[in-house]
């Protein structure tokens, strides 16, 4: 993992990929964040998801990852 997982940050669609161990891809991330499957929020001028890490613990929990 690139950094630890800190289920109060946020990171972004290409770092919770990388979180979830490559089980899916950055686009499937962006797609969870557009069906409501993740906590997330769109930030910044270029209004970039932010997936949130409680919702990335929970999916690595729910998937078997952890």
């Amino acid at each position: 993992m690139p950094k630890s997982l800190k289920t109060d940050g946020w990171y972004n669609a290409r770092e919770a990929a990388s979180l979830l161990k490559e089980e899916v891809t950055e686009a499937t991330v962006k797609e969870y964040c557009k069906q409501g499957k993740v906590a997330a929020k769109k930030v910044g001028p270029k209004k970039r998801w932010m997936i949130s890490g409680a919702s990335i613990k929970k999916l690595r929990k729910d998937w078997g990852i952890e």
